[in-house]
């Protein structure tokens, strides 16, 4: 980050994008953010892991080109179900 401030900030609204679109078309919604993290509920507990690995998918696709001192991590925190 502290070497490419814009081009971390570019990535960044990339991979937002990407999920976003995820987490809408896998019946889920955002309900809270700060920062660069998100919280989001779905209908069932088998679309929030469908969109997880969706996403990490997707990211991992994303980076994939990249030089490995240019690709950013991420962490795709828990799932939880309230029945």
């Amino acid at each position: 980050m502290g070497q490419d401030e814009v081009g971390t900030l570019r990535t960044l609204t990339a991979y937002r994008a990407i999920i976003d679109r995820l987490i809408a078309s896998h019946r889920g919604r955002i309900f809270n953010t700060a920062g660069d993290s998100l919280v989001a509920d779905f209908v069932s507990a088998v679309d929030a892991v469908q969109c997880a690995v969706a996403v990490q998918d997707a990211i991992a696709k994303e980076k994939a080109d990249r030089p490995a001192d240019q690709q950013m991590c991420s962490a795709s925190a828990s799932t939880s179900a309230t029945l």
